[in-house]
């Protein structure tokens, strides 16, 4: 049975904001009491407040007769889909990072097919920068998302290629373009 997400419905923008996922995760695993939530992923209370009052607002999560937040069906299903990215070791701190930035998963897109220097990037995504470019590099490969290998040739050249753990993703995004935010 295709689920709601493939049926195109779209992927929440609230996934991308920082620990919507980390929470999502959490309430798929067992219903939680807001204090529980705070000790399990050692977060500001005041961020988590807004989390769960966002993800509510999508019906992600819901509060309980108990007072405990557990996530819906629909929750459940959104965490599903990302379970590929978390069983292959990225951290939904890296997927929320990656989903929020339009640059990001279009750099992970250009190298999806081949290897690239960075003027070939800069080439194959419209609108960016060489500033913008080498900052999301750096975050990328901060991520262990991309690695870079820098060619001896004069002037010297740098090529950059996906990870294991950056095909993956980059494969995902590629594969969910159709239901993800235009603009997180």
């Amino acid at each position: 049975m295709e689920s709601r997400w493939e049926a195109g419905f779209r992927i929440p923008e609230v996934v991308a904001c920082k620990w919507s996922l980390e929470i999502l995760k959490a309430l798929t695993r067992r219903p939680m009491r807001f204090s529980e939530i705070l000790s399990h992923l050692r977060i500001n209370s005041r961020i988590l407040s807004d989390r769960l009052c966002k993800l509510s607002s999508y019906s992600l999560v819901m509060r309980g007769g108990d007072g405990r937040y557990l996530a819906t069906e629909k929750g459940v299903e959104l965490i599903q889909s990302f379970s590929i990215l978390l069983e292959h070791g990225l951290s939904a701190s890296t997927i929320e990072d990656v989903l929020r930035c339009k640059w990001m998963k279009s750099i992970l897109e250009s190298l999806y097919y081949r290897d690239l220097y960075a003027s070939e990037i800069l080439n194959a995504v419209p609108g960016i920068r060489w500033k913008i470019l080498s900052e999301r590099l750096r975050k990328l490969e901060a991520h262990g998302l991309v690695d870079r290998e820098v060619i001896p040739t004069h002037p010297i050249r740098v090529r950059y290629r996906l990870t294991r753990k950056g095909r993956i993703l980059a494969g995902w995004i590629l594969m969910n373009k159709a239901i993800l935010p235009v603009r997180l």
